[in-house]
């Protein structure tokens, strides 16, 4: 899934980032840049984890700009999850903010 809004590509169900990103081929084991305890707020909405709005899904990045095999993972709030999950713009809308996020 690529448009205007964000450049990421959704590895289908049964394909592996080994299928798209030659960095990875040889990789058997990968451990992610970035721990769900350190992150202290929403990668979609920015918005700060506490009890009221807990960490709820993880989503794992492969840039594919990078030689290098590495993954970042950013988490995201039970609301932009929501968001996410009812797909078309919505969906579009948090990957762009999660890539954003990434950036910087």
């Amino acid at each position: 899934m690529s448009n205007a809004e964000h450049t990421m590509t959704q590895i289908p169900p049964g394909r592996s980032v080994q299928d798209f990103l030659p960095a990875f081929a040889q990789v058997k084991q990968m451990m992610p840049i970035g721990s769900r305890h350190l992150q202290k707020e929403c990668a979609c909405c920015r918005k700060a984890f506490g009890p009221a709005r807990r960490q709820h899904q993880g989503f794992r990045l492969y840039p594919a700009w990078m030689s290098t095999a590495i993954s970042f993972e950013y988490w995201i709030c039970r609301a932009c999850d929501a968001r996410y999950r009812k797909g078309g713009n919505n969906r579009d809308g948090v990957l762009a903010a999660i890539e954003n996020f990434m950036m910087g």
